[in-house]
């Protein structure tokens, strides 16, 4: 048996003790022998900031208040990757095919008790791209073609999410008079 796909990879990660960091950051190949397709993803690298909550306070006291709850994180990635023939990459101009990016993603959430039995969960996500190139079209009315260009330079895109989750649990028991069972507790958690 042949196989026309030679594949490789390598990974490091890096934790830091006591803090609320982890890094980790690839290299990956993909490589057909028979299209003389090559894949490339160097480096793809990722930052993680675990959920921290910035309100809590340092001696708490009494009940903890709602703000403490708030909770806040960051992941942050890079990506540079090409597609092509094995035969062009080392050509003048393949730089130029490089796609590259990196997005920072920052969720915000927390939970809430209302009403003594339900939790409600609010939460906020923002996420930034930033581009070095980009693609714009423009439509021609009198050709009716549209134009398709690179444009070089740094650009940005930002999107939110918001969202409510609110939830409780119902607890019921089932008694048996006669058997080896003698009840069934079972529990049911709607969610909206």
């Amino acid at each position: 048996f042949l196989t026309n796909t030679f594949t490789s990879s390598i990974a490091w990660a890096k934790s830091w003790t006591g803090k609320p960091y982890n890094l980790s950051a690839s290299l990956s190949h993909s490589q057909n022998t028979q299209t003389r397709d090559i894949n490339l993803s160097l480096p793809a690298v990722t930052f993680n900031v675990a959920r921290q909550t910035p309100f809590k306070r340092k001696l708490a006291t009494g009940d903890q208040r709602w703000y403490e709850k708030i909770g806040v994180g960051l992941t942050s990635s890079l990506l540079n990757s090409i597609a092509t023939k094995d035969t062009l990459l080392f050509r003048e101009g393949s730089l130029d095919q490089f796609r590259y990016g990196i997005q920072h993603t920052v969720p915000i959430n927390t939970s809430l008790n209302v009403a003594k039995y339900f939790t409600v969960s609010p939460g906020i996500s923002y996420t930034e791209r930033w581009y070095l190139k980009t693609i714009e079209k423009t439509w021609d009315p009198d050709s009716g073609v549209i134009d398709v260009d690179t444009v070089n330079g740094f650009k940005a895109a930002r999107d939110f999410s918001l969202s409510v989750n609110m939830n409780t649990r119902i607890y019921g028991m089932l008694q048996f008079r006669k058997g080896k069972i003698s009840a069934i507790r079972h529990v049911i958690t709607p969610t909206i």
